[in-house]
């Protein structure tokens, strides 16, 4: 781990009260192919899931995986590969909302609305930080 994934996993450790071994680097598995529409694209879901949105922000990647519904939210950084898999607390099913939780951390994925679609990160009524959606891809 070099200086800088050290130094974002410390301050992200200490500010949002994440685990290391939930906010670890891990290895990044090659994108897999999706859909002839929408190319070669990073699908971080397991095996028995389903990639059912993906999201790419200026700094992340973000994954929604799941079966016949809605399961998981895979977060992970374009900067140092970063990666924090939780379980969704909630969603709508038209697809414009998803909602993990961590803690007192909000992860919270939303698209459609006046101010357009975002990645916002908030702890307790905090927000961390929020990046305009750039690209949606849907199975």
């Amino acid at each position: 781990m070099n200086r800088t994934q050290k130094t974002l996993t410390c301050f992200l450790t200490g500010l949002a009260g994440l685990s290391l071994s939930v906010f670890s680097a891990q290895a990044i598995p090659e994108p897999s192919q999706i859909t002839q529409r929408v190319g070669q694209i990073p699908n971080y879901c397991q095996a028995k899931e389903s990639l059912l949105v993906i999201a790419e922000t200026r700094g992340f990647w973000v994954n929604i995986c799941g079966r016949d519904v809605p399961q998981t939210y895979i977060g992970v950084s374009k900067q140092n590969g970063n990666k924090i898999r939780l379980p969704l607390k909630d969603y709508d099913q038209q697809g414009d909302y998803f909602e993990a939780v961590n803690g007192n951390v909000s992860y919270l994925l939303i698209r459609r609305t006046a101010k357009g679609d975002f990645l916002t990160v908030t702890q307790g009524k905090k927000e961390l930080f929020r990046q305009p959606v750039l690209n949606w891809f849907e199975q």
